[in-house]
């Protein structure tokens, strides 16, 4: 690994750090100021929120990250296209979650598209070299959010006082990346007569990673909403989405590595060779498949005493799943980091079948399991659809990878 990659992802993955942190402080919090109806109904927006969540960037974090790097100036072109599809999906999921679960939900579902809609200008800061801004947005938004919730929230504990600080913080998120893009000259606006005419050269171009966005958040990011729809109780959501919390609160590592090596994988193929990028690659993903160990183990043996300590019987309910989606974070790590190099290599489609097969089988697993045996099957599918997912991204890789490579 290169000391400029290195450097930027160390960079990267401490203000993710502090930003997870952040908000693992903030779960703890409300798991101990909070009833079950009220954890579930903020983790019930989250996953509801991700059903939509494609609509926002179209899945196309990656494809950006790649061509801020390559070819900024046509990829510019086609940026207001996508911030007008992501203001429009956030509106129609506000209006539509305010009349069905009421305005401080609503607002909650909001925010977290309007963080998933920015990821789009993180991504161009960073493939255009510049690792501050996504590193200070992370930082500033943690920082608000514990402020407004020890100031606001604890006085007097109801979700309307907890959307009203999540509203904030994610204002304190978009701001820096904002102001970032505007130096770099991205277009953030144009007019309403221009969005068709973008939103059908994306959809021709990008309808891969739309389906392939989609497909990946069936793995996991909806499960919540499912057990609900299904019939799971209020206290079953808020083990569930205690339990898992913790662990999607990590899934953060693979994401930064990636998002800072795709540029790597890229110049090195151009440059070099793309047996030389197979190498990088290899030893990237020794390295993050050995820290997902490491953090594993870590989860299992100082995070779930410390979280019993922390939220007390609030948390009992969560441990058995606790331990069980402990193990999903290096088999998550490298189908997350597999999955960015096949986008680096331009085969987003193969990853599409993957990813949709990977979905598949997941729901195959959930649905059913739920209804004949519970939650415990119901987590069985989760761990299917992302072991299959990364094998079949580590094949194709493997089967990619030039005559006498050893990848």
């Amino acid at each position: 690994m290169s000391p400029r990659l290195a450097t930027s992802s160390l960079i990267l993955i401490a203000s993710q750090a502090v930003y997870n942190g952040g908000m693992a402080v903030e779960v703890i919090l409300m798991g101990r100021w909070f009833g079950s109806f009220e954890l579930a109904s903020y983790f019930y927006a989250l996953s509801f929120a991700s059903w939509f969540e494609v609509g926002v960037h179209w899945g196309s974090q990656y494809m950006v990250n790649r061509e801020a790097a390559a070819r900024f100036d046509e990829l510019n072109m086609r940026l207001p296209g996508l911030f007008a599809a992501s203001l429009l999906t956030i509106l129609f999921v506000v209006l539509l979650v305010a009349g069905i679960r009421g305005p401080a939900l609503a607002i909650i579902a909001g925010c977290a598209l309007t963080r998933a809609a920015s990821t789009l200008l993180g991504a161009i800061s960073i493939g255009r070299g510049h690792i501050t801004p996504p590193a200070v947005a992370r930082i500033l938004s943690s920082l608000t959010g514990l402020g407004g919730l020890l100031l606001l929230v604890r006085p007097e504990p109801t979700l309307a006082r907890l959307a009203v600080v999540i509203a904030a913080a994610t204002i304190a998120y978009v701001a820096p990346l904002v102001i970032c893009s505007h130096r770099l000259g991205v277009h953030l606006i144009t007019g309403p007569r221009l969005w068709p005419a973008i939103w059908r050269q994306l959809a021709g171009r990008l309808w891969p990673f739309l389906l392939l966005f989609f497909c990946g958040q069936l793995l996991y990011r909806v499960d919540i909403s499912v057990l609900e729809w299904m019939g799971g109780s209020a206290s079953l959501v808020a083990h569930y989405g205690l339990a898992f919390k913790w662990i999607e609160g990590l899934f953060f590592l693979p994401y930064v590595v990636a998002s800072a090596a795709i540029p790597v994988l890229v110049r090195t193929s151009r440059d070099q060779s793309l047996a030389a990028a197979h190498r990088t690659l290899l030893r990237i993903a020794a390295a993050l498949l050995a820290g997902a160990f490491t953090v594993t183990l870590g989860l299992l043996f100082v995070g779930e005493p410390l979280l019993l300590w922390l939220m007390g019987s609030n948390f009992a309910g969560s441990v058995p799943l606790y331990r069980l989606f402990a193990w999903l974070l290096p088999i998550h790590s490298l189908g997350v980091f597999f999955a960015a190099a096949l986008v680096a290599n331009g085969l987003e489609r193969r990853l599409l079948v993957i990813t949709a097969m990977a979905a598949v089988l997941g729901l195959a697993i959930k649905v059913p399991g739920f209804l004949l045996q519970g939650v415990d099957l119901f987590s069985i599918g989760v761990f299917a659809g992302l072991i299959l997912h990364t094998i079949g991204c580590a094949v194709v890789l493997w089967r990619h990878a030039p005559a006498g490579d050893p990848a």
